[in-house]
């Protein structure tokens, strides 16, 4: 997801660079799409500070995306004159964002460390869901960066929603460690973390039983 979000925001500065712009009517349907889009964009990001989150590991990582860009399309590309002082204010903040946040890269530690926290909230990848069926989903908690390997954490879905339950207290490594999941029901789980390589894991191997909580 990485190499595309790169790749159209490439194109989308190369395009800016050549002085094209979108005529008015398509920059009015664009408004449009940030306007509906903003709001739910900010209702979810409003609504896991209560461990509410959507069903799907991605709705809110592609609709920031979804959101971010169209903002740097209008700003870079966009008819200016359908365009009020606020909405180029706020385009124009996230237009120059992603050339800022490459030099902030830069500064030693600190910025891998932001990089790191901001790919794992809103790019992520599909090596981070160990595990997910309908009821479930196993994902890690982040990159591993100057410090041990992260948790896992479960997340429970109900309905178009889900939530984290529990954060299993063991270190997971994707190069090295495995987890085997084992449904017993709809709502109790056997999960099998194997990690050879750990010392404080003699056996190879830890034991996990989880249940989903009754609502």
């Amino acid at each position: 997801m990485l190499i595309i979000i790169l790749a159209i925001l490439f194109v989308i500065y190369l395009f800016t660079l050549s002085g094209n712009k979108l005529n008015t009517s398509i920059t009015k349907i664009m408004r449009v799409f940030v306007f509906v889009l903003l709001p739910v964009l900010i209702t979810l990001l409003t609504l896991s500070d209560f461990n509410i989150y959507p069903r799907g590991y991605w709705v809110t990582k592609g609709l920031f995306w979804a959101v971010a860009i169209l903002m740097i399309i209008l700003f870079g590309l966009g008819n200016k004159s359908a365009l009020s002082k606020i909405e180029r204010l706020v385009y124009g903040l996230f237009f120059y964002l992603p050339l800022a946040f490459i030099l902030f890269l830069f500064i030693p530690f600190l910025g891998i460390g932001y990089g790191l926290l901001f790919y794992v909230s809103f790019i992520g990848d599909s090596s981070f869901i160990v595990y997910s069926d309908k009821n479930i989903r196993v994902q890690k908690q982040g990159v591993r960066f100057l410090g041990p390997d992260p948790p896992l954490e479960i997340y429970v879905k109900d309905g178009i929603f889900s939530h984290k339950d529990t954060v299993l207290p063991m270190k997971y490594n994707d190069k090295n460690d495995s987890l085997r999941v084992r449904r017993l029901n709809d709502s109790t789980y056997f999960l099998i973390h194997y990690s050879p390589d750990n010392w404080q894991i003699p056996s190879g191997s830890e034991e996990f039983r989880f249940s989903i909580r009754p609502k």
